[in-house]
């Protein structure tokens, strides 16, 4: 009964389309009006997933696969946007931002409201799978992924120290060759992640 009660908009769209005619049904969906906002809504909604996929996944290994400080309490952060609804939050963003319009907008507050939906389940997944029955060249790729990573980072942060030891030069400062451009930084990360087994 429910079911048929959830139905009813859709039955009575289908019925009152149909009495249209088919020459009415064309008219109006070949409207460059209706054809625009058919394109952005699947743009939008092919953005949103593939920024949903793009985040959520790595997101939920990190979550599962990693020992972060704080434990299961980044699964529950990562639920919250759950317990609003996504026509609320877009309510509560225009609001607070009334500038907030177009693709961008809409598409960064729909990522938001939609990650727990790829996130959740894929944590859910990855907390069943075992480690170990991962296959060993998987793990070798990862591994040699891992090396070039540690080795690129190596790279940089070797070139920004000579840099920064070239900058103090008196030379260098002297004739004023170091420019104006802002300094280089090094980049930091736990070599040392513990997985969880």
């Amino acid at each position: 009964m429910a079911a048929l009660v959830a139905l009813t908009p859709l039955i009575y769209l289908i019925a009152r389309t149909g009495s249209a005619g088919w020459a009415t049904i064309w008219d109006i969906l070949a409207r460059p009006r209706t054809v625009e906002l058919s394109v952005a809504s699947l743009g939008l909604a092919a953005a949103v997933a593939g920024t949903c996929i793009a985040v959520g996944v790595p997101l939920a290994w990190l979550l599962t696969r990693t020992a972060l400080p704080g434990g299961r309490l980044w699964l529950v952060v990562a639920a919250l946007p759950l317990a609003v609804p996504s026509y609320v939050a877009a309510y509560t963003w225009l609001a607070a931002f009334p500038g907030m319009q177009g693709f961008a907008p809409a598409w960064a507050v729909l990522s938001l409201v939609s990650l727990p939906y790829v996130v959740l389940p894929v944590a859910a997944v990855l907390a069943q799978v075992d480690p170990a029955s991962i296959p060993v060249t998987l793990v070798a790729e990862l591994a040699d992924a891992e090396a070039r990573v540690l080795l690129a980072r190596r790279f940089h942060n070797d070139a920004v120290t000579d840099v920064l030891r070239l900058r103090r030069n008196p030379l260098v400062r002297g004739f004023r060759l170091a420019g104006y451009t802002e300094l280089p930084r090094t980049v930091e990360f736990d070599d040392d992640v513990s997985v969880r087994r």
